[in-house]
């Protein structure tokens, strides 16, 4: 899927949905979403039938390397909101819009859907066999909050809307101790591939896996991998979007 432009959120989007292929065991489709009249956002779907497989294997699961959600602190409880806010009403690129954008933000933290537990890079047991280096990785447990339909059209709604939550920061990690960093001016996200291997349940927690293998030229390219608490790997994100970092020695213009 490709976001091709920003939307009013208030004002009704126009979706073109086209038949590419309709086969006996795959079926693709294609969408367009408008908005005044602009493409703002494009979609290319493929669904198959479950089949038996002779073959089968997946990404090794983490979950043993990575502590529990339940002993994970919420970031956005009501102590760790109130450091977020006053951080944002501090940071001289949000001043004009500042009071505005924690009042959304609080609306949203308010009824958000989904609750995160971010794994410290501390209490991560390092992979001896490991290709990623642990400063380019991230750990993320999440569940859905509250009671959900297990309809799988619904399920894979709520996996995408997750997975586009912080993999496009993990790419960020590895530089927010570097001297030359100031803080991050722009995030966005300009690509997104997903692959739905297994059924998946949103009843307990689920964790996601990514790392970071390039960033460069202001974008960031992110690859996770998403596995359920038993270490069932089920579903595969790749991401790519703009990264935008400022440098200590610029000065902002507000």
């Amino acid at each position: 899927m490709y976001l091709i432009d920003s939307v009013d959120s208030s004002i009704p989007l126009v979706y073109f949905v086209e038949v590419t292929r309709d086969g006996r065991s795959f079926t693709s489709r294609t969408v367009k979403v408008f908005q005044h009249g602009k493409l703002t956002f494009f979609l290319a779907a493929s669904f198959c039938r479950s089949r038996p497989s002779t073959i089968s294997h997946g990404m090794p699961s983490p979950v043993n390397i990575v502590p529990s959600p339940e002993t994970l602190t919420d970031i956005l409880s009501d102590e760790s909101a109130k450091e977020i806010f006053q951080d944002i009403l501090n940071n001289p690129l949000a001043r004009e819009n500042g009071l505005l954008f924690v009042s959304s933000l609080s609306e949203e933290l308010a009824t958000r859907p989904i609750d995160y537990r971010y794994v410290p890079s501390e209490q991560v047991k390092q992979k001896s066999d490991s290709t990623h280096p642990a400063e380019y990785r991230q750990y993320v447990w999440f569940k859905v909050n509250g009671p959900v339909s297990q309809d799988k059209r619904i399920v894979i709604l709520y996996i995408i809307y997750a997975s586009d939550h912080d993999i496009l920061g993990t790419g960020i990690c590895a530089h927010m101790n570097d001297s030359s960093v100031d803080v991050v001016t722009g995030m966005a996200s300009l690509d997104l591939v997903m692959y739905f291997d297994k059924d998946i349940r949103l009843d307990d927690w689920l964790l996601i896996e990514s790392y970071s293998p390039w960033a460069g030229g202001s974008r960031g390219l992110n690859i996770a991998y998403i596995y359920t608490r038993d270490g069932r790997h089920v579903a595969t994100c790749i991401q790519e979007g703009v990264v935008q970092l400022r440098d200590k020695g610029r000065r902002s213009k507000l």
